[in-house]
C-alpha cells in the first residue's frame, strides 16, 4: 500500500481533521460490518494492522482471525492495546 500503514501516518502526521478521522472510521467499520457478516473475527485490529491507499483505510494482517460460529473465550491480540 503506497500510503504505509495507519500507525507510520499517524506518527508522521501528528494531527487529523476531524472529517479525515471519519472517513478513516467509516472504511473501518465498513470492513468490520463486512467480516462479521461473514461470520469471521479480526482479533488484532490495531494502527499497524490498517493499510492505507488512496486515503481508503483497509484491514490487513489476518493471522489471528477466526471463523466464529460461538463465543471465543482465547485471549489474541497485541498487549500494548488491551485495555487497563
Amino acid at each position: 500500500m503506497e500510503q504505509g500503514t495507519l500507525f507510520s501516518n499517524l506518527k508522521q502526521q501528528k494531527t487529523l481533521r476531524e472529517v479525515d478521522v471519519q472517513l478513516k472510521i467509516k472504511n473501518i467499520a465498513k470492513a468490520l460490518v463486512y467480516l462479521h457478516e461473514e461470520g469471521i473475527a479480526h482479533r488484532d485490529i490495531k494502527p499497524e494492522n490498517i493499510v492505507m491507499s488512496n486515503n481508503v483505510c483497509k484491514l490487513c494482517d489476518f493471522g489471528w482471525a477466526a471463523i466464529c460460529t460461538d463465543r471465543r473465550k482465547t485471549y489474541c491480540g497485541t498487549f500494548d492495546y488491551v485495555a487497563p
